[in-house]
């Protein structure tokens, strides 16, 4: 995943490049990653956020008005004096710029950014991030989790070995974070001893591995003066545990404190949410997996985030299907795209599938929910 701090470098180096240069940050990377890349151009300029999915095309905008500006004045126009005209005269956005050099932006930025003890990222960037990751993650379908970490006995520490020794145990337990964590992951401090980290396009499963690699790294380092430490971890998953912003750091609030109340240096992660209760319904389910022939199969459960049936096919987790529900009785008939999350072999003639929608919005799919329920 592109970070700011990557097109800062290149804009410092590459002045007055800024085309060039987002030409080639955009080569080779996914639709989702473009669009966040010229949120982060304007940001980086002129200091105005602009959503991901408007970025683009406030950037060919920028694009054409900086010509026209060339044509009407016969001379050469920058890029950002294009830019600052174009927010200035033609989208009224900015009111009262100023001008600052880059290498003095990036000094502020980081100031704002970092926190001063660990270097990692603080929590007011944290959460500007969360929420373009949310965003973007909603946009296309994809999962992220949050792992949020509290060092056990904290307090302990500073009241028994001195603060000067709690820094030194924050400094080395964020040197562990950053080498276990991978280039696209978001490690902040949260607060105090509270640290909590992004992984996009990451399951719980997935999440665990992480933690499981943290607290091995953990174990095995020698902490100065006090030797070992534990810490506890709560991991939650956008869409299976939350459906907001808010919500998803309520739940994994919650389970950090599940895993604090069960006894400390464990790790825990919340049931997946529901929508409505487990019940076997007699509804059948068609798919169509990548070609017409469709089979069917036995629905089992169903809420917001998925549903979950019985089918004799042969399927993989990854596969993308359209499921069929036809409801004779309602005269409806509901054609979900769908992505297979899990499958479980319940013998050897059957298969249990979980996937999670892609293409039904909340109003229709409480609809259906409601319609099933009822059958």
């Amino acid at each position: 995943m592109i970070q700011k701090e990557e097109i800062l470098r290149k804009l410092y180096r590459e002045p007055n490049s800024e085309e060039k240069i987002f030409r080639d940050f955009s080569k080779d990377i996914p639709k989702e990653e473009y669009e966040q890349l010229y949120s982060y151009l304007i940001d980086i300029l002129c200091d105005v956020e602009i959503d991901a999915y408007e970025a683009k095309t406030h950037f060919d905008n920028i694009c054409r008005h900086r010509k026209q500006m060339e044509k009407a004045l016969g001379r050469t126009v920058g890029f950002r004096v294009g830019m600052l005209d174009y927010f200035m005269n033609e989208k009224r956005k900015l009111r009262n710029p100023k001008v600052i050099e880059l290498a003095t932006y990036e000094r502020k930025l980081r100031l704002a950014d970092v926190d001063e003890l660990t270097g990692l990222y603080n929590r007011r960037f944290f959460l500007k991030h969360l929420s373009r990751e949310f965003q973007r993650s909603r946009r296309y379908t994809h999962n992220f989790s949050l792992m949020m970490i509290d060092l056990d006995d904290f307090k302990k520490i500073n009241d028994n070995y001195g603060h000067p020794v709690g820094d030194s145990v924050l400094k080395d337990f964020t040197r562990i974070l950053g080498n276990s964590i991978r280039a696209e992951d978001i490690a902040a401090r949260y607060g105090g001893e509270e640290f909590v980290i992004l992984m996009p396009q990451t399951d719980s499963v997935s999440a665990r591995t992480l933690y499981n690699r943290i607290a091995g790294a953990v174990a095995s380092h020698t902490f100065a003066h006090i030797s070992t430490i534990t810490f506890s971890a709560g991991i939650a998953n956008y869409p299976h545990h939350a459906d907001t912003i808010e919500q998803l750091i309520q739940k994994v609030d919650e389970a950090l404190y599940g895993a604090k109340a069960a006894g400390k240096n464990q790790l825990r992660i919340l049931e997946e949410k529901r929508d409505s209760k487990r019940y076997h319904p007699k509804t059948r389910v068609a798919l169509e997996l990548g070609e017409p022939v469709t089979e069917e199969g036995e629905l089992k459960d169903v809420s917001l985030g998925g549903l979950s049936f019985e089918v004799k096919r042969k399927v993989r987790v990854g596969d993308v299907m359209t499921l069929i529900i036809n409801l004779p009785k309602d005269n409806k008939k509901y054609e979900i795209r769908s992505e297979i999350i899990w499958v479980k072999e319940e013998d050897i003639s059957r298969k249990k599938v979980g996937v999670r929608f892609q293409t039904i919005d909340d109003e229709k799919l409480r609809e259906l929910i409601k319609r099933i329920s009822a059958a």
